[in-house]
């Protein structure tokens, strides 16, 4: 019999069904993982990575700390405010020290006394005696002794006085005095303005474009016109005083000429005018009007005389000769810069206001520039037209002490006396140095500079150095 090495119940067993369905080897599946056992290892590492995040260390922000932080915050926001508040007071203060005051002096101050105004009559007035000796006239006109002012006065608003005085070609003392007084000292528009008419006329006789000569037994000198104009309160040698401009500052309203000044500038004209039909004037009276109405134009409160300042100063400096006008131009413009500041904006405006379309005026106007700029440069006299240029290019626009006031007032002063200038024409180093000069200023100063006047300095240079360039 074969030897298995099975006993037959064991046989059995492995033949039978319930060995034939059963499992396989745990041995032979210990290398497989089944399903259950990948998810608890998927949750076994969740578990192990939340615990290792639970052990790390975490900043929780308390309330000490918000409060730290909101302390820090404010004090830099007082600190950027302090900054801000000083950056303000430092460029308010620059402002303050550097503030240019406007053009404008107080030519006129408080009015003087006016005189008596004359009274015409039959006993005083040769005119009236004349019309009173003729019956028929004192019987149409009811001239009487009582009546002789009113009726002189109608006469001369008519313009009847004009008309007799030029058919007898002659005018009496005592009418021309008074017609001078109204003129002066009136207070009625139309009486003075009449008076004005009257006297500019008789003066004028004998001009060129008048009908026939006037012979004048009295004429206002040079003492009584300046005496005239003293009464309105002019003010001769007080430019610049700021005692004097702040004085009376309770009466301001009626300090200042009175209208009258008007009628007194048009007949300064006419005396100016009538130079060559009588002497009236003199050189150096002439020349004293000359730098007298000019700096009229400096008075705000004679803006509205512009135009008539103009026409009287064009007939001051067309009195003089030509040769006159060579020396009585240069003490003019002498006395007229030695009268103002030369670091003042009543500089520019005294300039700005001698132009116009007549020669001598223009050229009055660059004589008054370049003593102005001598002055303000340090100079007494006129060397070379290089050498004042040369003056010019000491500025130095990075130097923190650069007086940019004084060094755009000196820009415009140059300005006037080199433009159209022979002088520059003829000297092409002169014109090259002065143009370098310009392109300096307007590179040099950027637009970011923050001190007084650095921008209107680049601003004005760039705007020379167009218009010179384009001048060659």
């Amino acid at each position: 019999m074969e030897d298995t090495g099975f006993l037959d119940f064991e046989m059995e067993d492995l033949n039978s069904p319930q060995a034939l369905h059963k499992g396989p080897d745990r041995k032979k599946s210990a290398n497989l993982i089944g399903l259950d056992e990948l998810l608890h290892d998927h949750y076994q590492e969740k578990i192990k990575i939340v615990e290792r995040e639970s052990k790390k260390p975490r900043m929780y922000s308390s309330d000490s700390s918000d409060e730290e932080d909101d302390k820090r915050g404010k004090k830099r926001e007082e600190q950027l405010s302090e900054f801000v508040s000083e950056c303000e007071r430092q460029v308010h203060n620059i402002a303050a020290t550097v503030e240019v005051a406007p053009w404008g002096e107080r030519i006129f101050g408080s009015q003087n006394s006016s005189p008596r105004l004359l009274v015409p009559g039959v006993d005083v007035c040769p005119l009236l005696q004349k019309l009173s000796e003729n019956s028929e006239l004192r019987l149409m006109t009811g001239l009487s002794a009582e009546n002789g002012e009113s009726f002189m006065v109608e006469l001369l608003i008519s313009g009847w006085l004009l008309n007799l005085i030029l058919s007898r070609s002659h005018c009496d003392e005592f009418t021309v005095r008074w017609a001078f007084n109204l003129m002066a000292h009136s207070s009625t528009e139309n009486v003075e303005m009449s008076a004005c008419n009257f006297l500019c006329s008789i003066v004028l006789s004998g001009t060129e474009g008048s009908s026939s000569f006037c012979t004048l037994d009295w004429v206002p000198t040079y003492d009584q016109i300046k005496e005239t104009v003293q009464i309105y309160g002019y003010l001769e040698d007080c430019m610049g005083d700021e005692q004097t401009l702040s004085e009376d500052k309770e009466d301001f309203e009626y300090d200042g000429p009175p209208e009258n000044i008007r009628s007194w500038v048009k007949f300064v004209a006419a005396c100016c005018r009538a130079r060559k039909s009588r002497s009236i004037l003199t050189t150096s009276e002439a020349e004293n009007l000359a730098v007298m109405v000019t700096r009229f134009f400096l008075d705000r409160k004679l803006l509205c005389l512009s135009g008539i300042l103009q026409e009287c100063l064009s007939s001051i400096v067309n009195f003089f000769t030509d040769e006159e006008w060579l020396a009585s131009s240069d003490i003019i413009a002498f006395s007229l810069s030695c009268s103002l500041p030369e670091t003042n904006s009543n500089c520019l405006k005294l300039v700005e206001s001698l132009s116009g379309l007549d020669v001598r005026i223009k050229e009055l106007q660059k004589k008054v520039a370049l003593h102005l700029l001598l002055s303000c440069m340090g100079k007494k006299e006129f060397t070379d037209v290089k050498q004042i240029i040369d003056l010019l290019t000491s500025f130095n626009v990075r130097d923190k002490q650069t007086d940019f006031i004084r060094m755009y007032i000196c820009l415009a002063l140059a300005d006037v006396w080199l433009w159209c200038n022979p002088l520059v024409n003829e000297n092409s180093i002169a014109l090259e140095t002065w143009l370098h000069f310009l392109r300096g200023c307007s590179c040099q100063i950027s637009s970011t500079d923050w001190r007084a006047y650095a921008s209107k300095v680049r601003n004005k240079a760039s705007y020379l150095l167009q218009i010179y360039e384009g001048q060659r």
